[in-house]
């Protein structure tokens, strides 16, 4: 791992927002499976995001 000063410099860039992560996809809950599968793949690039469900 990092120092601890590294450290704090990293979480200060994430509280000011100036890191956004890339979505590569997004799944409705009742898709997680769907999103498991694509995750074994190891063929996406950014992160797989599920949403809650809207009941």
């Amino acid at each position: 791992m990092h120092t601890p000063a590294h450290f704090r410099m990293l979480a200060e860039v994430a509280r000011r927002g100036d890191v956004r992560p890339v979505v590569a996809a997004t799944y409705p809950l009742a898709e997680a499976g769907a999103a498991q599968a694509d995750l074994a793949t190891r063929q996406h690039v950014g992160k797989l995001v599920i949403t809650p469900s809207e009941d």
